[in-house]
């Protein structure tokens, strides 16, 4: 590690705060400049790089507000609250303006390149180095002082390199995975399975399990923490373990609908894939469990959850809970009216599906893999215990 240096994060790059994003401005899906917020981290396709926003403005706003933009290629992540201890970070890809609850990080180009800072953040603690108590937040003179390593900008953008040719391979699949999901909400909606009603209709909880009881799991089960989850992303299974107690359970092949704001106002929806064999997974009351049938397949109520129309009722649905938060009951879940699902409908789009979710879990678990990989060779080579040169020699 000779031609490592030792140093500060402040000689890498510089810290910039938000701004204050009034709602006079808010709410428009088109303009000249995304203000991003730090949910819209969360959004499909914004895994690494910030390409897609649910708020713009235009030029003209921009300068009668005074807002400021992020460079391209500046890294941004949250700076206050509870939001800090993820520790997510993204590549800005156009000039940005962010909201009061983020920071930037504007690399120096003398000494480092963005893709190698993107992923010195990605391993470097910074989270702990927080200011509050009640609240946490970072502060950008807190920020420079964290302790660094690092190379040469040639050896920085071979590094960079290297684990960037693992996100890029991650992000192919996450997209192909998604335009498959589209495919499979495409032909539920052909079959108009959550048409407005009209004819004969009946109840969620005619067709499907609503909650359905299931034996309750010993010691350790998987749980699945909504909030943790990306907004609008399926084939998503347990996020860590836990001591089982309480709420509902689930297996393999259950979707897993958020009822609780503001988790099901963003549209969270996971369907379950990756547990192992015979297992159960366990949850608090943040989730409804939906089951299918097996005239309906395991992915029709995911495709149900998902619709326009099931998702406009049940924010409608919200009411108060015991903990103050907003949440949906299943007994109006269950109750939600569709029309009668034919038997032949059914049967075409079970035909249709099963291969889509076959080649969707081929695809999650082989970025699931890449990931791990990725994970492991980052703090090797971001240490410098492993060098470039020692991978290139080995292939």
């Amino acid at each position: 590690m000779s031609a490592w240096q030792q140093g500060q994060l402040g000689d890498l790059c510089r810290f910039v705060g938000g701004q204050g994003f009034s709602p006079e401005f808010q709410g428009s899906q088109a303009g000249d400049v995304p203000f991003i917020k730090v949910s819209d981290m969360e959004l499909p396709g914004n895994e690494r790089r910030i390409t897609a926003a649910n708020n713009w403005v235009t030029y003209e706003v921009v300068s009668t507000a005074r807002f400021k933009t992020q460079p391209v290629d500046s890294i941004v992540f949250a700076k206050i609250g509870e939001a800090i201890k993820r520790e997510r970070v993204r590549l800005l890809t156009r000039p940005t303006i962010i909201d009061n609850n983020m920071m930037a990080a504007i690399p120096n180009l003398n000494t480092c390149t963005p893709g190698f800072l993107y992923y010195l953040f990605q391993f470097t603690p910074f989270s702990k180095d927080h200011g509050g108590t009640s609240l946490p937040y970072l502060r950008a003179g807190d920020m420079v002082n964290i302790g660094v390593s690092y190379p040469p900008l040639d050896e920085q953008q071979r590094i960079a390199g290297v684990l960037g040719a693992f996100d890029d391979l991650i992000e192919t699949n996450r997209n192909t995975q998604r335009s498959m999901e589209a495919l499979a909400h495409a032909l539920f909606a052909r079959e108009g399975f959550d048409a407005l009603p009209s004819g004969d209709m009946v109840s969620l909880g005619e067709v499907i399990e609503v909650n359905p009881r299931v034996s309750k799991p010993k010691g350790q089960a998987p749980y699945v923490d909504m909030a943790a989850l990306p907004a609008d992303s399926a084939l998503l299974g347990p996020a860590s373990a836990r001591e089982a107690a309480g709420g509902a359970k689930f297996h393999n092949g259950d979707t897993l609908l958020a009822r609780i704001t503001p988790c099901l106002e963003n549209g969270k929806t996971a369907f379950v894939t990756n547990l192992p064999d015979q297992s159960t997974g366990v949850g608090s009351t943040e989730f409804i469990v939906l089951r299918g049938s097996r005239d309906t397949g395991s992915f029709w109520p995911y495709c149900l959850a998902r619709s326009p129309r099931f998702r406009a009722f049940a924010i409608q649905q919200l009411g108060d809970g015991t903990s103050g938060r907003q949440r949906v009951s299943a007994g109006a879940v269950s109750e939600y009216v569709i029309p009668v699902p034919g038997q032949k409908p059914l049967r075409r789009f079970r035909e249709a599906v099963e291969p889509l979710v076959e080649g969707m879990i081929a695809l999650h678990e082989e970025a699931l893999d890449l990931t791990r990989q990725r994970d492991k060779l980052l703090p090797l080579l971001m240490s410098g215990k492993v060098r470039v040169s020692d991978l290139e020699g080995v292939a």
